[in-house]
């Protein structure tokens, strides 16, 4: 019982010191008795520090009515005991939290008194040292708008703005201050190597689409074959966030689609040419490994039985409706001594290497990345050596059955989220209404 009338009075004698001095606005020094027998200062003034806010810190007595250093609490507030003004903390992880100039008690539950440590007023502002200090850590390195640092000191966002003017803080684009705020993943810049270029763009000439949203560049792809999904999210994850969805195509068919938000750096993959561009066409390594990001989109390895005997067919094939696009690879390629053929094909162009040899040596000079096909070229240079379809006809059939295997399994997996989604929505959308 003595215990519990002790830390009553201590929270009330607390109390009374801070309607006693909290009219001025500013936080005053509290004491308050600690495990040690010492005072604890509370809401003593501290300098400012212009590369990092201090966390603002929060004491909180325990039950037997002592104060604890280490304990803090995030989010103070109070309507009772003396003078009182919301503020808005400054955190290290940058979230807004609401501090409070005063002390909150309750004689029934003493785990509820919290005491204000540090905290900045509109008097910070107007001192200019200080003031532009503030405005620029909570401008530029939070990235918080205008708006919302007047609400952080309650006061109009004209206010603000003549501040930073007089302080001469330079302003941000609003665009950008709005995709900053909004923007939960970070976007990276691009690399600027040609190689890697290079290999983008021959992707982004198949089956890779790009287009630009407000100041990102929005890359997508849509297929049912897992192994190309793959191939997206390890060109692009080391640059942006890499997201995937179900895709319903038609009625009865379904895919996926993987998508990201890239940097505005990569621009370069919203112009979609007709030709290959000259710096990488120019470069032979660099071209060789745009036509390993084309082959990787567009490209087929064909090994298919010679009729009336036992040899095979090989061939390299790239099909696109683009022919002055398969026209200029041809023409490089005859410059690296391959004898492309181009020959229509439906509603479709397609560019073949026939010849055995020219295939392999092809096959093991461009870089291509995509699962699928490194299997499928492992499979054609063991069919150039041995030139006999019973001995590479089982490890074709198995290549199928697998590759056949992982498209259903994927298309599967799509239809089951799709309409598990779907149907959610639409039992939300009834009761709804």
């Amino acid at each position: 019982m003595n215990e519990k009338l002790n830390k009553t009075e201590g929270i009330r004698a607390a109390r009374l010191n801070l309607q006693t001095n909290g009219a001025t606005g500013r936080s005053q020094k509290l004491n308050f008795p600690t495990r040690d027998g010492e005072e604890s200062v509370a809401g003593a003034s501290q300098d400012f520090l212009p590369q990092a806010f201090p966390q603002a810190k929060i004491l909180k007595p325990k039950r037997d009515g002592k104060i604890d250093p280490n304990a803090a609490v995030e989010s103070p507030s109070s309507n009772r005991g003396g003078y009182f003004q919301s503020l808005q903390g400054l955190g290290e992880e940058g979230e807004v939290k609401t501090l409070a100039n005063t002390v909150r008690s309750s004689a029934d539950n003493a785990d509820d008194t919290t005491i204000e440590i540090y905290s900045y007023s509109w008097k910070d502002i107007k001192n200019p040292e200080k003031g532009r200090e503030i405005l620029k850590y909570l401008y530029w390195q939070k990235g918080f708008p205008i708006r919302k640092i007047g609400k952080i000191f309650k006061k109009a966002q004209r206010t603000v703005a003549y501040r930073m003017e007089k302080y001469g803080i330079p302003r941000r684009d609003a665009i950008e201050t709005t995709i900053k705020t909004h923007t939960i993943y970070e976007a990276k810049p691009f690399s600027g190597s040609l190689i890697e270029k290079a290999y983008l763009i021959g992707l982004r000439y198949g089956d890779v689409s790009a287009r630009r949203i407000c100041r990102k560049i929005r890359t997508s792809l849509t297929s049912t074959h897992p192994a190309m999904h793959e191939l997206f999210a390890s060109v692009f994850e080391p640059y942006a966030h890499v997201s995937r969805i179900p895709y319903k195509a038609t009625t009865t068919r379904f895919s996926w689609t993987s998508y990201c938000h890239l940097h505005p750096s990569f621009g370069f993959l919203v112009e979609k040419g007709g030709e290959i561009p000259s710096q990488i066409c120019n470069d032979n390594k660099s071209f060789l490994t745009f036509l390993a990001g084309f082959f990787d989109s567009e490209g087929c390895i064909s090994i298919v039985k010679r009729q009336r005997l036992d040899s095979l067919i090989i061939k390299a094939e790239l099909a696109n409706k683009n022919i002055k696009l398969l026209k200029s690879i041809k023409a490089r390629l005859e410059v690296l001594g391959f004898n492309p053929k181009i020959y229509p094909v439906g509603t479709t162009w397609t560019l073949d290497v026939a010849r055995k040899h020219e295939v392999a040596r092809l096959l093991q000079t461009i870089p291509i990345r995509h699962t699928e096909k490194i299997w499928k070229l492992e499979i054609a240079l063991e069919a150039y050596h041995i030139n006999q379809w019973e001995k590479i006809s089982p490890k074709l059939q198995a290549y199928r059955d697998k590759i056949r295997e992982d498209v259903q399994a994927c298309i599967a997996q799509a239809r089951e989220i799709y309409l598990k989604k779907h149907s959610n929505t639409a039992t939300t959308n009834i009761q709804r209404g």
